[in-house]
């Protein structure tokens, strides 16, 4: 029998692909009332956004989640994109955060 000697972790993480944008959380809570304490909340009830949350670097990429695996398994899938500005999720995001840039796909692994 071996036996580990050591630091072991017990953390998971996630995959993600989000097309859209990096918003800093100090950037994108002064879109929200003061109602509207919890920048989780304020996400969820907005129609149509997608969101990312990565606690590392105090951020939030918002926009179309193409995949992000959670705790589950990252399968293989497709998804058909097209035109990018005609997907809802990225009117709706360039709409509540007034974002007029170029959008980027985003790719990474956060800590669950």
């Amino acid at each position: 029998m071996k036996i580990r000697n050591g630091f072991v972790s017990n953390s998971s993480t996630s995959s993600f692909i989000v097309i859209g944008h990096k918003f800093k959380s100090e950037e994108i809570t002064k879109f929200f009332t003061e109602d509207e304490e919890d920048v989780y909340d304020a996400l969820e009830s907005i129609e149509y956004i997608g969101y990312v949350a990565d606690s590392e670097v105090d951020a939030y990429y918002i926009g179309e989640v193409i995949s992000d695996s959670g705790e589950d398994i990252l399968e293989d899938s497709e998804t058909e994109i097209g035109d990018l500005e005609q997907l809802k999720s990225i009117k709706a995001m360039r709409e509540t955060f007034k974002y007029e840039g170029p959008l980027k796909i985003y790719s990474g692994t956060r800590a669950c």
